[in-house]
């Protein structure tokens, strides 16, 4: 629950900007895989977008995996919701200021080295300007009715903080955290002086002698290097190891261990109240596009 969260409106709006540089040209020969309402979905759109996922999936922390069975038959699904969210936007007549669209227009070229480069991108994709401006448009139309249908109609009261927490304090402890200090080197023997010197004078004198070298370190076991975390999850206090990892030496010295804390209320609420949040968004957001389904034609073919 006290993980990062992910609100599905952006993972639409981001993903979908992704694909802008996938290529279009080849859609009047592509294959018809789907119709939603009076559109179509061809192999060429789902190729796009399954490439799209595969690129930024780690990122966006998508719920739709590559590595899951019927990945293309999910993406298809997704496909599908994004032409009935941009139908709906459509018929609630929203518009979206041209400055807006040549504002993300201009994000988008600056991050080339310049407007030649991300032209030349553009031809090698098989993408135009305008085909690209209008895949913009429809982005921020699709988050715009996101907004007005789903978002704006999500609520957490503060009695629904307060009960959860109350309900669930088994889940509001900070874990146990490593306090140490940690110093690596391409020579074994820095380190191992560094090591002799905490040993012999202790870690003040060492970290007058090498406060360039000694970095103090507060973490969980769990955001650490694997390395790390198994050297350091074994120390005891004010004990040194030495290890290497591909061409470094590191030296590790544990200095405090922090107990396992209770969150307060107001330390946990505002994670909580995210949680509860996103919880209920996904759940009215799944009501609307299965309400937006019901009410559409939508015939899905084999695939091959």
């Amino acid at each position: 629950m006290l993980t990062k969260l992910k609100i599905i409106s952006y993972f639409v709006f981001w993903l979908a900007l992704i694909s802008f540089t996938l290529s279009l040209a080849a859609e009047d020969v592509a294959k018809i895989i789907a119709k939603v309402n009076n559109q179509v979905i061809t192999s060429k759109d789902l190729e796009d977008y399954t490439q799209a996922i595969q690129y930024r999936v780690a990122d966006l922390g998508s719920e739709i995996s590559p590595e899951n069975p019927g990945f293309r038959k999910q993406a298809l699904q997704r496909l599908i919701e994004d032409k009935l969210i941009l139908d709906e936007a459509k018929k609630e007549k929203i518009s979206i200021p041209l400055a807006m669209v040549d504002g993300r227009l201009n994000q988008l070229i600056a991050s080339h080295l310049s407007r030649t480069v991300f032209e030349e991108s553009l031809v090698q994709r098989g993408l135009t300007v305008t085909q690209l401006k209008d895949k913009i448009k429809d982005q921020y139309l699709m988050r715009e009715v996101i907004e007005m249908k789903v978002r704006s109609n999500v609520s957490v009261l503060p009695q629904e903080v307060s009960t959860y927490y109350t309900e669930n304090k088994n889940q509001m402890y900070a874990p146990l955290t490593y306090v140490f200090y940690i110093a690596t080197a391409e020579s074994q023997k820095v380190v191992e002086d560094i090591a002799a010197k905490i040993k012999t004078e202790g870690l003040n004198q060492a970290l007058n002698e090498h406060p360039q070298d000694l970095t103090r370190i507060e973490s969980a076991k769990d955001e650490l290097k694997p390395e790390i975390a198994a050297v350091v999850s074994k120390l005891k206090k004010s004990e040194v190891e030495m290890i290497k990892i591909d061409d470094s030496y590191y030296l590790i010295y544990l200095d405090e261990l922090i107990e396992p804390k209770l969150f307060s209320l107001p330390q946990a609420q505002d994670k909580i109240y995210a949680y509860l949040w996103d919880k209920k968004f996904k759940e009215k957001f799944s009501e609307w596009i299965k309400t937006l389904k019901e009410k559409s034609v939508i015939k899905v073919y084999e695939q091959e």
